[in-house]
């Protein structure tokens, strides 16, 4: 039986191609996806001293990182993107602490 995280990975890595589209990228922006992808990314631990001691990525955070790549191509997405409280944070967190 597959995990919950295991099942939002496979979501993830389906959604990423879509949103390549721009017609479907647009959508996405309507529809909230760039929050719903910083959220994903606030569940992982970037604590400095729990990621050394085991901490390990969650299964769908790669695919969260690059859905949310594939999402801000245009200012508008940009743009969004920034006003979301603690996205640039939890993606530069992300990239710094964890070493996977």
């Amino acid at each position: 039986m597959q995990s919950n995280e295991t099942k939002i990975a496979f979501l993830l890595n389906i959604m990423e191609p879509l949103l390549v589209n721009d017609m479907n990228n647009e959508y996405a922006m309507q529809s909230g996806v760039l929050e719903i992808l910083v959220a994903l990314l606030k569940t992982q631990e970037t604590q400095r001293a729990q990621v050394q001691s085991g901490s390990v990525l969650r299964p769908y955070v790669k695919f969260a990182l690059r859905c949310l790549t594939s999402a801000i191509r245009t200012e508008p997405a940009v743009n969004r993107f920034f006003s979301i409280e603690g996205g640039i944070s939890k993606v530069i967190e992300i990239l710094e602490y964890v070493e996977d």
